[in-house]
């Protein structure tokens, strides 16, 4: 009541302009006094009262105790009384001033921190009429209390590292919530805005089971965003202690700012307390200190390379620390990276530190270098290392680390002498410096190889002091830069040893070490072997057998091995073997790789000194040169012990053998001839060869030709003796060469045989011998020229001779004739010069010119004619010549004769034989018969061949042989010759010359007389005769089908007007290549079907192409193009029929489609009703044109949305499709191919019905192979849908209808859509991605047949629907608005990571339906940055 009167008295008092509250405690959870002063604009009257109103922080008073005064009066008599929320102050009024302070006593503080809201006071009457107020103004501040205890502290306390923090406290309260307020990560660091860091990222909650309580946690989730850590939850308090895994701060020491809270908010708080963390070790700084000279006692500079596992600030430090005495610090520091180049530092003793001189805030590892110039290395070796710490300013440490330094010695130039080098011999050696660093403080060691050993002699001679410990000297008092040692025993291997290590010391307790020598080595020789070899053969490259006598120097022993290396001019047989040890272990074998052979296990029993070894299958040196030494070695493991590398060689003397084949360009004496070398040798042919020639021959400057092809050059050169020596370069080796020497003069008579030695050398020595043979087949010619006073048969000559010879004739040497039979030499024959006559042969002395006299011409002459030629003394034929122009001949006209020359018995050839005389022509009533006229038939006036075949008649014509008063069919009459010939064989028939064709035989065309294949340019072949073209040359060659050069003769103007199978006849196989581009590239830039949506596009083409040519069979309107088949109207018939029944069934199939399919699919009829054109589209040329274009409602290209049908179960449209494909296949496709091949066979391929029927068979056989193709994948696909459905929904879907029939009285269609939603959640990932199924649409709730979500709706559970496994489309292109209920805004946001409910962290309850894209897509929005899509 009293509310409501203060309420409409309000309006009508006063303000008070000046007024204060104050508490004498501010702290929440307390008590307090609380004081208000003001002034007021009008005294209280008498009874008049105060009413104070608290605001809702506080709880009820529970005290009456006020004080009150105004101006200096204290009333005594004051009424307190408390309200609720309300307070009066009575009986002390009037007041007599305006100026009243009063105070409230022991009032409960606020539960939580923070300002409180105004209270309200009010001065009244006694009638509650309100005089002065105020309303405004009057709040007090209240803070939290603090925390007992609280502590941060990480398990590891190392900077910059990801730890488990252990965070407890104890606390006097409830806790409704904690904060934990942390300052910025690197904020000692002072970092630019851009690389502050919080502690929030990566931070993770977990509580600590054992000691926390867990029975008051109502949740434990934790989440930490602008530097402040949230757990909510609810404790009694107490002790509390929580585990968290964030990373440590980035320096180390005490950081602060770190706060821990509890309340409902941190407006809101209860208890609060500053935690200090302290981090003790620094991270890690990871460096290189590199000196480019690491000798000691050099001046040179280093490298310093570093990064810090921390970040470092512009203002932090580098301090390096040295190891005393390691270096002497330079005062020239460079900065290369991370630093200024010239940064500020101070020397302090051993350490330099760098302030202020990093180039900025570094983020952590960010690798750093400076140089340090003119560093001075320490005198003396040591191992000494470096500190190195980067600081804040403040020196806390952000990061140390520390790196060892290795120096090198100096060089100690030192020369080694030995008294000897050979293995197991005592020597003394000799160490001469080259050094000023010796001094009487020196010391030395000498380590010595491990393969020497001291004797019981070993000493050092001079005036130094000397310790020996094998296998080091130590050595004191150096005063020379020598140093001899006695008594070392050398290695007993020749391998090379180790190195001397040489060091020396400053200080002679061998500490302070300054220089040494690390490369003195020896290499020990080894002992004598003394070794004889002597071989079996003395041929050269000849099998044989090697016998070794060996004697050796050094005792070996156990498993010491021989090693006999042979000159590389012996050679190994595949079957080498060692077949005789004698004096070496019975165990002892032989190893062979050529050109080594290992002798093993020879001194098994013992060290023996002297042996012999026989070995068999070697082959000698090709030469007789002495081979190179055979070297002998003893090993003792890998090491020579005895050695012998020289003067044990191989000399042969007798050659191998060498086959030598001969042929020449002339056998003919006295003649210059070339002759090619065939030779064949045992050994490789060297690099020399020589070949003796007999002194018969005479050698003419001789010219060497190669002809073997490795053969690279030959030259040759003449010897004094005959001799030929030939040098040779080859390309590789060979037994076998081929080359020419011309220029060589055969001997000057006919010797039967000549012999060649033929040689080869190597190096002036011996390899191959061998012989060849030249025969000197032909004697010179002789010129013979013979003049004969008659030739006549029957007649006697004289014989005038004029000879010219070719060789000399040796004295003594004659000149023979023989003359033939059928020259006759008798008694009467004599010469004109002395000569002598032997049978039919005359022997006269050489003469060039001489006469013979009376020789009869016996006979007719035959065989070898007159034979001259010249002999030497001994018989040897010199020249030689058979004289063919001697002839006994007929006379002139007679070709052959008896007895005498007159007497003809053959005639020459343009003579006939008429009664043993030639005559040149037969005279009438005989003919030609064996070149003999002969008498002919009575009917003939001549004849040939024979006397009754007649070439001429005396009556009517002749004809093969015969007499005719008429010519036959297919012949002509020569009226000149009065006879019948034969046309030409090209000719049907002719007249008057058997080429002058009047008609043709078929196949030839009539040109003028002649019958031709082709008839020539401007003339064409009509009807078997060549007519001429009537167009003119421009019109022919205008590339155009001009009408009157579309005729035959023309060739249809040169073939423009003939129709040939081009691309441009084949429009739809080239509109099919376009189809299957589309559909391949819609498949590849979206979610098309190629096989799919191919054969839609093509069954359109298909259609227009079959009433194409069906058209053009039918209306054969285009003259000679089209052939008159007398099939024609049929097949054009069959055409119509067959696209009539696939109209038929085009209609049937869209019928079944439309009206029984999509009434059962709810989906997809659903998705029809919201694209009624395109599918009306679709629907129309799918039952005009091929029912395989309703798969364009499905296959498209998948851009275009009008092309994403959806199907509950997309397998009934398959069944669908496969049964009419199949249909299709045998009843329209089949068919279409026979009518197509049957047109093909009939029309010519320049026909424009040709190229039709090409056209349409070609798109026709494509559209047949898709078909089969498609048949077998919608079997699969079948297959894999129902086998899916079966396994995965079948169960859960009848259990979900009985339930729904069972509880609901819905019909059979929500029951299916609750079905189908329910199926939908387990569909298979595949579809999905093929966009053949999508998500569901769940449009309907369990509870009722309404959708259950719509546009505005808030999402409340979930509304039944599983968020937790659904997943968005398209999510990485969609974005969506959303509407967020609590922050009252619109956010446009993308879908992130493809995932929303419970997998991604999007919790969407409590989000605002926006917007419903498709009937079963809708967009979720509820925080700013996460998207839910069901």
């Amino acid at each position: 009541m009293m509310m409501t009167i203060l309420l409409i008295e309000l309006v009508k008092g006063s303000i008070i302009q000046t007024a204060s509250v104050s508490a004498d405690n501010y702290s929440i959870r307390s008590t307090a006094s609380i004081t208000f002063s003001m002034i007021l604009v009008n005294t209280i009257p008498d009874k008049g009262k105060i009413f104070i109103l608290f605001p809702d922080d506080f709880s009820s008073p529970n005290t009456a105790l006020c004080t009150v005064i105004y101006g200096a009066s204290f009333p005594s008599n004051t009424i307190c009384s408390f309200g609720s929320k309300n307070f009066n102050i009575s009986n002390c009024f009037p007041s007599k001033d305006n100026t009243i302070t009063f105070a409230l006593y022991s009032i409960p503080t606020p539960l939580y921190s923070g300002k409180t809201k105004s209270f309200e006071i009010y001065t009244l009457t006694s009638t509650d009429s309100v005089i002065d107020y105020i309303s405004s103004g009057l709040t007090i501040e209240f803070f939290p209390v603090s925390l007992k205890t609280a502590s941060l502290i990480p398990s590891i306390s190392i900077v910059n590292t990801f730890s488990s923090w252990t965070l407890s406290f104890s606390s006097n309260y409830e806790i409704p919530g904690l904060y934990i307020e942390f300052p910025i990560w690197n904020l000692n660091l002072n970092p630019p805005k851009a690389y502050e860091k919080s502690y929030c990222e990566n931070i993770t909650c977990n509580a600590i089971n054992s000691i926390f309580y867990i029975d008051y946690i109502i949740s434990f989730t934790c989440s930490c965003s602008n530097n402040i850590l949230y757990i909510p939850g609810s404790s009694p308090g107490g002790e509390v202690y929580i585990q968290l895994e964030m990373q440590t701060p980035p320096i180390t020491g005490q950081i602060t700012d770190f706060y821990i809270t509890s309340g409902k908010s941190l407006e809101y708080t209860i208890e609060t307390l500053e935690i200090i963390v302290q981090i003790d070790t620094p991270g890690n700084i990871t460096f290189s200190f590199i000196p480019d000279d690491s000798v000691i006692k050099y001046q040179t500079n280093y490298l310093l390379l570093f990064n810090c596992s921390s970040p470092v600030s512009a203002s932090s430090e580098l301090i390096i620390n040295f190891t005393s005495g390691i270096i002497s610090l330079s005062s020239s520091i460079i900065g290369i990276y991370g630093l200024n180049f010239f940064p500020d530092y101070i020397i302090k003793e051993d350490s330099i530190i760098i302030t202020q001189s990093f180039i900025d805030y570094i983020p952590e590892n960010t690798e750093f270098a400076l140089r340090l110039l003119d560093v001075i290395n320490p005198n003396t070796l040591g191992i000494g290392y470096i500190e190195l710490f980067i600081t804040t300013s403040d020196g806390n440490k952000v990061c140390q680390g520390e790196f060892s330094l290795d120096f090198s010695p100096l060089w100690i130039d030192t020369i080694v002498s030995l008294s000897s080098f050979k293995i197991n011999e005592e020597i003394s050696f000799s160490f001469e410096f080259d050094t000023d660093l010796f001094s009487l403080e020196s010391s030395m060691i000498i380590t010595f190889p491990n393969s020497f050993a001291f004797t019981q002699r070993i000493s050092c001679t001079g005036q130094i002091i000397c310790e020996f410990s094998f296998p080091e000297v130590f050595i004191w008092e150096i005063n020379s830069t020598k140093v001899d040692i006695e008594g070392v025993l050398n290695p007993g291997t020749t391998e090379k040893t180790d190195f001397f290590v040489i060091k020396l010391f400053e200080d002679d307790n061998f500490v302070y070490e300054v220089a040494e020598n690390r490369e003195i080595y020896v290499q020990p020789e080894s002992g004598v072997l003394n070794c004889s070899v002597y071989s079996i053969s003395d041929v050269v490259g000849n099998d044989t057998e090697y016998a070794f006598s060996i004697s050796l120097e050094n005792e070996v022993y156990g498993d010491a091995v021989l090693m006999i290396s042979f000159p590389s001019q012996v050679g190994f047989g595949s079957e080498s073997r060692c077949y005789e040890i004698v004096g070496l272990s019975p165990q002892a074998y032989c190893i062979f790789v050529p050109p080594i052979v290992i002798v093993k296990s020879g001194f098994v029993d013992g060290f023996i000194s002297s042996f012999n070894i026989k070995m068999s299958g070697l082959i000698n040196p090709n030469s007789t040169c002495s081979s190179d030494s055979f070297q002998i070695q003893t090993y003792q493991g890998s090491y020579i012990i005895d050695n012998l590398i020289s003067n044990t060689i191989i000399k042969l003397s007798t050659p191998g053998d060498l086959i030598c084949d001969i042929t020449g360009t002339s056998y003919t004496v006295g003649e210059i001839s070339s002759y090619t070398f065939y030779i064949t040798s045992t050994n490789n042919i060297p690099s020399t060869l020589k070949i003796q020639f007999p002194n018969d021959f005479t050698l003419i400057n001789p010219i060497c030709s190669k002809i073997s092809s490795f053969l690279i050059s030959l030259s040759c050169t003449l010897q004094n003796n005959n001799e030929i020596s030939i040098s040779l370069i080859m390309s590789i080796k060979s037994k076998i060469i081929v080359f020419t020497i011309s220029n060589i003069q055969n001997p000057l008579m006919l010797i039967s045989k000549s012999s060649l030695e033929v040689k080869t050398y190597d190096k002036f020595c011996e390899v191959d011998m061998g012989y060849g043979e030249i025969i000197i087949q032909r004697p010179g010619d002789l010129i013979v020229n013979i003049n004969s006073s008659t030739n006549i048969l029957g007649y006697t000559s004289d014989m005038f001779f004029t000879v010219q010879f070719t060789n000399p004739i040796p004295l003594g040497g004659k000149l023979r004739i023989d003359f033939p039979s059928w020259l006759l030499i008798s008694e009467n024959t004599y010469c004109n010069y002395e000569c002598n006559i032997i049978k039919n042969s005359i022997i006269l002395n050489p003469i060039s010119n001489f006469t013979i006299y009376n020789i009869k011409n016996q006979d007719k002459s035959t065989g070898i004619g007159l034979e001259v030629y010249t002999i030497s003394p001994n018989g040897l034929l010199i020249d030689y010549k058979i004289s063919y122009d001697i002839e006994v001949i007929c006379t002139d006209n007679c070709l052959d004769c008896e007895t005498y020359g007159d007497i003809c018995t053959e005639c020459l050839p343009e003579l006939i034989l008429y009664n043993s005389s030639c005559i040149s022509q037969c005279p009438i009533g005989t003919g030609i018969i064996n070149n003999t006229c002969t008498q002919c038939d009575i009917l003939c006036k001549s004849c040939e061949t024979s006397p009754n075949i007649c070439s001429e008649c005396y009556e009517g014509f002749s004809y093969k042989g015969s007499c005719t008063l008429s010519c036959p069919l297919n012949t002509t009459i020569i009226f000149m010759d009065i006879k019948c010939i034969d046309c030409d064989s090209n000719c049907l028939t002719c007249l008057d010359d058997f080429t002058n064709c009047t008609s043709c035989n078929f196949g030839f065309n009539l040109y003028y007389n002649q019958c031709l294949e082709t008839c020539p340019l401007g003339f064409g072949d009509v009807n078997g005769i060549c007519e001429e073209c009537p167009c003119t040359e421009d019109l022919l060659n205008n590339g155009q089908c001009d009408n009157l050069c579309d005729v035959e003769s023309c060739n249809y103007d040169n073939g423009e007007c003939k129709t040939s199978v081009s691309i441009k006849n084949m429009p739809s196989i080239t509109a099919a290549a376009g189809s299957a581009v589309v559909s391949t590239a819609s498949r590849a830039f979206g979610k098309g079907e190629i096989v799919g949506s191919t054969l839609a596009l093509w069954g359109l083409t298909q259609s227009c192409s079959w009433i194409a040519i069906a058209y053009s069979l039918y209306k054969d309107d285009r003259g000679r193009r089209l052939v008159e088949a007398t099939m024609k109207n049929a097949v054009a018939g069959m055409f119509l029929t067959i696209l009539v029944v696939k109209l038929v069934l085009n209609i049937i199939f869209t019928v079944v489609y439309f009206c029984k399919f999509v009434r059962k699919d709810y989906v997809h009829y659903e998705w029809i009703k919201k694209h009624k054109i395109w599918v009306t589209i679709v629907g129309i040329m799918s039952g005009i044109f091929s029912f395989q274009l309703i798969r364009l409602t499905y296959t498209g290209p998948s851009f275009l949305s009008c092309c994403k049908g959806q199907f509950f179960r997309l397998s009934t449209v398959y069944i669908l499709l496969l049964i009419y494909s199949i249909i299709s296949l045998i009843f329209i496709l089949f068919p279409v191919i026979s009518l197509l091949a049957y047109v093909l066979f009939e029309y010519s391929s320049s026909q424009s019905i040709f190229a039709q029927a090409l056209d349409c068979m070609l798109l026709t056989i494509l559209i047949s192979i898709g078909t089969v193709y498609d048949i077998a994948t919608l079997s699969i696909e079948i297959g894999k849908e129902t086998q899916s459905q079966n396994q995965n929904t079948i169960a859960p879907m009848r259990n979900l209808e009985t339930k729904f029939a069972e509880e609901t009285k819905y019909d059979e269609e929500i029951i299916d859509k609750k079905i189908y939603n329910l199926q939908n959640t387990a569909r298979d990932e595949k579809e999905t991605q093929k966009g053949e199924q999508l998500e569901p649409e769940n449009e309907y709730s369990e509870q009722n047949a309404e959708p259950s979500l719509k546009i505005g709706d808030v999402i409340e559970s979930n509304n039944g629907f599983d968020l937790a496994s659904a997943t968005p489309d398209n999510c990485d292109q969609e974005i969506f608005t959303v509407y967020h209920k609590p922050s009252g805004k619109n956010v446009v946001v993308k879908v992130e990571q493809c995932l929303i409910g419970a997998d991604s962290g999007i919790d969407l309850v409590g989000g605002t339906i926006l917007n419903i894209e498709i009937s079963r897509s809708v967009s979720i929005r509820k925080d700013d940055s996460k998207l839910g899509k069901l």
